[in-house]
């Protein structure tokens, strides 16, 4: 059997848009008696199209707070969307995530949330208002009413099928 151990001490360059995509051999089989492939370099374009479309979803990742009568605040981690989304207070509890394309449509859209960092037990419920405009409340569990200040470094997450 051919050993295809990697040169460690050759050092591959690239800068912050590039990454590399790693293959093992070309052929059949478990490598033996096939050429190694080398590493390629693959924009971070390409490599987002490549598993946006492996997932079947675009998606919208982040953690937002709110507090007092201000708008939510998104700490953006990912955004496939190819939308400027931007969050807006509406009511105590009543927030808008605002698209600047049309993205959002009720059969097509999963919005998940993970479990609230603060001290006041609540959950989110959200409407698609329009393609435009996402409607998001926090409703206290004690309560059952909307209010401010639940959302404290809770991480969320749309999901945008085609």
């Amino acid at each position: 059997m051919q050993d295809f151990t990697p040169n460690l001490d050759k050092k591959i360059s690239f800068n912050d848009k590039d990454l590399i995509k790693f293959s093992s051999y070309k052929g059949e089989g478990n490598g033996a008696g096939s050429t190694p492939f080398f590493p390629e370099r693959v924009s971070w374009q390409e490599l987002k199209s490549q598993l946006s479309s492996s997932l079947g979803y675009t998606r919208y990742e982040a953690i937002v707070t709110q507090t007092s009568t201000n708008a939510p605040e998104p700490t953006e981690l990912l955004n496939e969307t190819g939308a400027v989304l931007t969050w807006t207070r509406e009511a105590p509890g009543g927030y808008l995530l605002t698209s600047s394309i049309p993205i959002f449509a009720d059969d097509k859209l999963a919005f998940i949330s993970g479990a609230p960092n603060s001290f006041a037990p609540s959950y989110i419920v959200t409407d698609v208002n329009s393609t435009t405009e996402l409607s998001v409340r926090t409703v206290g569990h004690i309560t059952g009413f909307q209010g401010d200040d639940l959302l404290k470094d809770n991480f969320i997450e749309v999901r945008i099928y085609p």
